[in-house]
């Protein structure tokens, strides 16, 4: 058998793919040295430096408090709802001494709670207002001839409509407290109740 050139070559280009094709192959990997990475985002922040601000070192006076503000230990600065009770019932009774010693047996010459701001209560009894009048006997009465006892006009008035009835009958409790007073003004003895004689001691 006779080969020509053509396909000797054409049987060696088949041969040598041949062979290449199934021969092992090795990869070989080279490894790069480790370089440190550079973390451009810090876990920890810097803390920024403090500030310091200028205060001023001076101090100053308060202002001193209003007429009639007074302070209680455990509440803010308010106005007191009694500034010019007294004067008030002093003026109202100014011709009849007996009941301006009345109301400061009876309330102190107070009208209102200092607290609450609401009409002054007897814990123990409906007694209101400066006069102490019985609000479950005169409420009534007393908003029927067009007075509230709960405000200090109408406290002032009604007691002056049941003393000009009754007396001092309505304040007899506390006769104890303002007796020798009434005794002693009101019959012109003294007109100073701190030398003002026992009510007994008087006829």
């Amino acid at each position: 058998m006779i080969l020509n050139i053509k396909q000797i070559a054409a049987f060696s280009v088949g041969l040598s793919i041949s062979i290449i094709l199934f021969m092992p192959s090795e990869t070989a990997y080279i490894k790069q040295p480790d370089t440190p990475q550079v973390d451009e985002d810090p876990a920890l922040l810097t803390a920024p430096e403090p500030q310091i601000l200028a205060t001023s070192t001076s101090i100053t006076e308060p202002e001193p408090l209003p007429d009639g503000v007074i302070c209680l230990d455990d509440c803010p600065l308010f106005l007191d709802p009694n500034d010019g009770v007294e004067a008030e019932i002093k003026e109202f009774f100014k011709d009849t001494p007996v009941m301006i010693a009345v109301a400061k047996c009876e309330s102190t010459f107070r009208q209102w709670d200092t607290v609450t701001g609401e009409p002054l209560k007897n814990p123990g009894s409906s007694a209101t207002g400066a006069m102490q009048l019985m609000a479950s006997y005169h409420r009534e009465p007393a908003s029927y001839l067009g007075w509230d006892i709960n405000t200090l006009e109408g406290n002032l008035a009604y007691a002056w409509e049941m003393f000009q009835t009754s007396g001092l009958v309505p304040w007899e409790a506390s006769r104890y407290c303002w007796g020798s007073a009434e005794v002693a003004i009101n019959k012109g003895i003294s007109a100073d109740e701190r030398v003002s004689p026992p009510l007994l001691a008087v006829h």
